[in-house]
């Protein structure tokens, strides 16, 4: 939600996070334009690579999306990935910070910055940040965690597979949202519906 709030309002950015060694996945997406962040954790099915991978992909139309992956350090966190993902990806210094238990601050560079300075702060000097710097309010941006999805939106995408390969002997099967882990029952019909 940081990252997106200090990105253009027309953006879409989704991030995925492989802890390779531990076989776990975070995945976390989230639009400007709607306010929207989701997520999830996936433990099945994970890739066990030798590296962890910082995967992001973002979305600003009409231009194509644009794809990047980044290697990071084990042991690195969600924070340490973000930020050699700023540093590798996006060329500027990023920096997260854990102000209080569900109070974080992120600074970016900015055209201009000075670097040094950023690089030198540490989680103390961000708690009297607003006592020492001179801030202001650029703008406000109200985020919610909110998928948005339903059968209706996930159904086209098993309209592709053969019937009798979902189901097989059964009559319904359940179908879990890939961005929220929502779930739903499907029947037969629903996905005749959408053939």
């Amino acid at each position: 939600t940081l990252h997106l709030a200090s990105r253009p309002w027309a953006e879409v950015s989704a991030w995925t996070l492989n802890f390779g060694g531990a076989g776990v996945n975070l995945f976390v997406t989230g639009d400007n334009r709607t306010e929207n962040v989701v997520g999830r954790v996936f433990t099945e099915g994970v890739r066990d690579g030798e590296q962890d991978l910082f995967v992001a992909q973002i979305n600003e139309q009409p231009k194509p999306p644009r794809r990047s992956v980044v290697e990071f350090e084990p042991g690195a966190g969600i924070f340490g990935a973000a930020e050699r993902y700023y540093e590798q990806s996006e060329q500027r210094l990023g920096r997260y910070f854990a102000h209080g238990p569900e109070d974080y601050v992120f600074i970016s560079a900015q055209p201009g910055c000075d670097e040094e300075w950023l690089l030198g702060l540490d989680e103390e000097a961000v708690r009297r940040l607003d006592a020492d710097e001179e801030l202001s309010l650029l703008e406000v941006r109200r985020f919610r965690h909110h998928c948005g999805c339903t059968l209706e939106r996930l159904l086209p995408a098993l309209a592709k597979v053969a019937e009798d390969e979902l189901f097989g002997a059964e009559d319904t099967i359940r179908l879990d949202c890939p961005r929220c882990a929502a779930k739903y029952r499907v029947s037969r019909e629903d996905l005749r519906r959408v053939r």
